[in-house]
């Protein structure tokens, strides 16, 4: 994933958090640094810490949900997809001392700069994996656009990574999961029903056009003893009522 795109560190504030991130790609940049902001030294980063703001206006729908409805000071929160780190950042500023964020992904790079970010904020309540979460343990190979899909692997190739179940992984309680993994969420559904009927909070972001042929039924299926709230793509934020979900949309159960 060699380019020559010129990475910078800012200092970056929502959701009420001020906290830094390295922009190392036009991904990032497209998705937390547009509108550009002003560009700060390592050096400049570490001496700033994370300055939180819990009542703050909230400027990103998804994470301001988890912020006011789903974390919890103290929460033990796994996070499926965590790109780089930026939701991790948020998440375990959250939490707080008291809690860990467990993040994974599985792109190498992703995971070299969120543990980059996770530094540049002192973070000591998270941590992050190379691994992609699904529904079986197996090789598979990573596609990286915008999002980045896995699909079993027949060969090992430069983008191969190792998938587990969040059973394999899940030690102790889990307070919260957080699934953003590109059309794996069925899988993971399935294969750890029984671990995941036991986490009290949850935030699934479906991606309905990478599921199989009635996916979202079993998605539903699998979450209908949940109180369900849907936030839709044009930011509406209501109870799940038995709406048709035929677009990505979030699910959080709360």
């Amino acid at each position: 994933m060699i380019s020559d795109f010129e990475s910078r560190i800012v200092r970056q504030n929502s959701c009420g958090l001020k906290y830094n991130c390295l922009i190392a790609d036009p991904v990032a940049e497209l998705w937390y640094d547009t509108p550009r902001h002003d560009q700060i030294t390592a050096a400049e980063a570490l001496s700033l810490p994370l300055e939180l703001d819990r009542r703050a206006p909230t400027d990103w729908k998804e994470m301001g949900i988890l912020r006011d409805h789903i974390v919890r000071p103290g929460d033990r929160i796994f996070e499926c997809g965590c790109h780089h780190g930026i939701t991790s950042i948020m998440l375990a500023a959250w939490t707080g001392n008291k809690g860990f964020v467990f993040a994974f992904d599985a792109v190498p790079f992703n995971v070299v700069v969120a543990r980059r970010n996770f530094e540049l904020n002192h973070l000591t309540n998270a941590a992050v994996y190379c691994a992609a979460i699904g529904g079986k343990p197996q090789i598979v190979n990573w596609f990286n656009d915008s999002n980045v899909i896995v699909k079993p692997g027949e060969k090992v190739i430069a983008n191969s990574t190792i998938m587990v179940r969040l059973d394999d992984i899940a030690q102790d309680r889990i307070d919260v999961l957080k699934l953003d993994v590109e059309g794996c969420e069925l899988d993971i559904l399935e294969a750890s029903a029984g671990l995941i009927d036991r986490i009290p909070r949850l935030a699934i972001e479906l991606h309905v056009d990478l599921l199989p042929r009635g996916g979202v039924a079993r998605v539903l299926e699998l979450l209908r003893r949940r109180r369900l709230h849907v936030l839709w793509e044009n930011g509406t934020f209501e109870q799940y009522t038995g709406q048709n979900l035929a677009e990505r949309v979030h699910l959080f159960a709360f």
